[in-house]
């Protein structure tokens, strides 16, 4: 929509009308109920100044009143000009962020042996109000709420406390239900996360991903039972860089004992 000059705007002719209009109908009042009578010289342009002083003096409000009409249309016209400004910063550091976001996806692909990763989807869950026009760098969630990384985080947490929990004196039922809830949290992290590695050299197993109930692919090597959870942990990580968010960092401690039984676990959810 094309911008309005001065001159097109209603509130500056209505501004100059009302007062043209009251200082001439002043001026006939004056006219009309005086005697006034016609004098030459400066005595006569005084007389003139005298009696009509009222009217020239609501002429003379129209100059700061035009001022005060062109300061705020320049106002306005200011304004707008910051909107255009930012709506366009927005989408152009929108669609850059996108851009930015998904060079970051490429790099984990081989940094984590990622075989496919859905783009869109993922900065979706990390971005969910972010689009052309409103934009923000730093993840959030929907309405205020809880974020998808914060989500992430708790569930970390919950498998990580699980095996904190465990004392390699423990039985080896209360060993694998403890484990079993870990791998399902792993599971249910790389399901949110969209994260699926795709290396020969790796074991597999297949676990569920409670109570989602979908299964997820896990990888782990004869040596460390607890490989998928560090590269997932990692990925997060990055996507916290990413998010201007400081990393978490998740240590998994155990002995040799829960180890092997960790490596059994995963070896009984061969598919």
């Amino acid at each position: 929509m094309k911008e309005k000059s001065l001159f097109q705007l209603k509130r500056f002719w209505v501004s100059a009308f009302l007062i043209l209009l009251v200082a001439f109908l002043s001026a006939i009042y004056i006219f009309c109920t005086s005697n006034l009578v016609y004098v030459s010289g400066y005595k006569g342009v005084n007389g003139f100044l005298e009696a009509y002083k009222v009217p020239l003096g609501i002429l003379a409000l129209l100059f700061p009143v035009i001022a005060l009409v062109a300061a705020s249309h320049r106002s306005e016209q200011a304004k707008k000009q910051i909107i255009i400004s930012e709506s366009q910063n927005n989408f152009a550091n929108y669609y850059k962020h996108v851009e930015e976001f998904g060079k970051l996806i490429e790099k984990s692909k081989v940094k984590y042996s990622i075989k496919e990763q859905r783009v869109s989807f993922l900065y979706t869950r990390l971005f969910p109000s972010n689009t052309s026009m409103n934009f923000e760098f730093i993840s959030h969630g929907t309405n205020g709420g809880i974020s998808f990384l914060e989500t992430i985080d708790v569930i970390i947490s919950s498998a990580v406390d699980s095996m904190s929990q465990i004392s390699s004196n423990d039985e080896v039922e209360v060993i694998g239900e403890k484990l079993k809830f870990f791998y399902s949290s792993v599971a249910s992290v790389s399901m949110f996360v969209d994260f699926k590695i795709d290396n020969n050299s790796l074991n597999y197993a297949f676990i569920s991903a409670d109570p989602f109930m979908e299964v997820v692919k896990v990888a782990y090597k004869d040596d460390d039972p607890f490989y998928h959870f560090k590269k997932v942990v990692s990925f997060v990580n990055d996507l916290r860089f990413f998010c201007h968010l400081e990393d978490k960092v998740y240590i998994v401690e155990c002995d040799s004992r829960i180890a092997g039984q960790a490596r059994i676990y995963l070896e009984s959810k061969l598919w």
